[in-house]
């Protein structure tokens, strides 16, 4: 009885490769990975343009201490090096 539960604890220690007691794994992860991107793909992607620029989201590189909000038009008419810079501080 002891050697049966030796055997049988033998076959179900490792559940994750491709013998006949193991899970199926491959199956299991192609029906997330294709219900994730059946999710991902079924809505048109968003316009930057109404998210990323809106006048709301000034959040970027603001610190709290100095107070400076700026828009993310105002970030992209100062250029990449000053993002740069001003990324450094943090």
């Amino acid at each position: 009885m002891f050697f049966g539960f030796l055997v049988a604890g033998e076959e179900i220690e490792n559940p994750f490769g491709y013998d006949k007691n193991d899970l199926n794994l491959d199956h299991f992860t192609h029906n997330i990975i294709r219900n994730e991107l059946r999710a991902i793909t079924s809505s048109p992607a968003p316009d930057p343009a109404r998210w990323a620029f809106a006048a709301e989201n000034d959040l970027l590189f603001t610190d709290p201490k100095d107070g400076e909000r700026l828009s993310p038009n105002e970030w992209l008419r100062r250029g990449h090096v000053e993002m740069q810079r001003h990324m450094s501080a943090f």
